[in-house]
């Protein structure tokens, strides 16, 4: 709804407060009993004040408000939205693949930028290349293969680091210890 132009949302509310549409063409309008459900990405109460969104049709669908957090803030579906997409694409009768381990965990480390939507095209895919048994990473497109791939390599680069650098304090703590014997 925020990417509506400013003219249509003027029409809109009309529709909304009147409860009547005109078909193109017509002269006569025509009484409706509707209930609009609308969608947004974008914070409406600060388009509002940016003047790209009508405030009288913002207050018109702010009766009732639900916000819904991307999915890279709700870890906990991630597994539950997948499962689910396998199940929907499965065809009845067949039973549905599950997800290996290391899928899931793939699936959970990755940020989602396109939302579920971009969920469900990553278990469709799977699906697509899938012959038998559970979806592996290597089903998984690829731009989330490479990430996964990527944040390993991090970590291993860290743990690398890290494992270094223990070595370093002992090899110091050595020195030191060689140093005042010395003295």
């Amino acid at each position: 709804i925020s990417s509506m132009p400013l003219l249509l949302q003027g029409k809109l509310l009309r529709v909304l407060q009147e409860r009547e549409i005109r078909r193109v063409g017509c002269t006569k309008d025509i009484p409706v009993d509707v209930r609009v459900i609308a969608a947004s990405n974008a914070n409406l109460e600060q388009a509002v004040v940016k003047g790209t969104f009508r405030s009288d049709l913002y207050y018109r669908f702010a009766v009732i408000t639900i916000d819904i957090p991307p999915l890279r803030e709700r870890k906990e579906d991630i597994l539950a939205l997948a499962r689910h997409f396998i199940r929907f694409e499965t065809p009845e009768g067949e039973p549905a693949p599950g997800l290996a381990p290391e899928t899931a965990k793939v699936l959970m480390g990755y940020k989602w930028p396109g939302n579920v939507r971009e969920l469900e095209n990553a278990m469709k895919h799977a699906l697509t290349f899938l012959s038998e048994g559970d979806i592996t990473p290597d089903l998984l497109p690829p731009k989330i293969t490479q990430h996964a791939a990527a944040v390993e390599e991090t970590v291993a680069t860290t743990d690398a680091d890290m494992a270094g650098r223990s070595s370093l304090k002992s090899f110091l703590k050595q020195k030191e210890k060689e140093y005042i014997e010395h003295i």
